[in-house]
Formats: structure tokens, C-alpha cells, sequence
């Protein structure tokens, strides 16, 4: 494991998981973060938990993108509406904003993604957070 991380050029939202963030395997998503990192750039602080353990990550790295782009009866208006909801819930400003964008793109309306993800919003919680979403992956 790595343990001697350069710090990072812009402060991201540190992750639910701080001992999967802290604690990276090497693997091509643990040379992601560091070179978004490096280059002060945002990224998919999912990324960290392929890192974690990438040989056991895969297949979830797999299933999301099987989930997000391959065929469906949902149209991947309605797939970018879900994340963009579940990062919305958990909190996380650079996927939200990230799955608006490409939802908006393909449902023709940011005001109606926005409006969405309003009204379904769910309060948080005064306990400890955790993800709300057994389906989509955190940020």
C-alpha cells in the first residue's frame, strides 16, 4: 500500500471511507488521483475505492459502466438522472455537477434535472452519514 500521498494542489470533500481513501493499492486508478492531484484537477472520488483494492474493485468498475452505458430500457437520460441523484444525496458537488450536465445534455432541460433532484431530495440525516444509494456506487 502507499501511505506517502503528495497533498493534494485543490482540497477535495474527503470521502465516506477515510481508511479506503488513506490506503491505495497500486493500480492504474491509484495513478488517476495521483495525477489529478497533481494537476489540482477534480475527480471521482469513487477512483479511491478502486484503488483500495483494484483486483476486487474490477467487477464493480465493470458493472458501473455496464450500468451507465451499455443497452437498457432505461434511456441513458433517465441512467445520468439516477447519478446525478445519488451524488446529489451524497453530497458530492463534482459528480453532481458532472451528471447534470451529461443528464441535461440528454434530456434537454438543465431546469428539469435541477427541479428533479430538488424535489426528491432526502433531508440529511443528524446521524452519521452514509450513502442513501444501494444501486449506484458513491462519488
Amino acid at each position: 500500500m502507499h501511505s506517502a500521498q503528495p497533498e493534494p494542489a485543490m482540497e477535495m470533500k474527503r470521502m465516506f471511507l477515510p481508511e479506503v481513501q488513506d490506503n491505495p493499492q497500486a493500480s492504474p486508478y491509484f495513478d488517476l488521483v495521483q495525477s489529478a492531484r497533481n494537476s489540482g484537477q477534480e475527480y471521482w472520488q469513487v477512483w479511491h475505492l478502486f484503488a483500495f483494492r483494484a483486483e476486487i474493485t474490477a467487477h464493480l468498475a465493470r458493472s458501473t459502466h455496464g450500468i451507465m452505458h451499455e443497452p437498457s430500457p432505461l434511456s441513458s437520460g433517465l441512467r445520468e438522472l439516477a447519478a446525478a441523484y445519488t451524488s446529489y444525496v451524497n453530497e458530492c458537488e463534482f459528480c453532481t455537477t458532472s451528471h447534470v450536465a451529461i443528464a441535461a445534455e440528454l434530456l434537454g432541460s438543465e431546469d428539469l434535472v435541477w427541479g428533479t433532484l430538488r424535489v426528491w431530495k432526502v433531508p440529511s440525516s443528524p446521524r452519521k452519514k452514509k450513502p442513501r444509494s444501494a444501486v449506484l456506487p458513491k462519488c
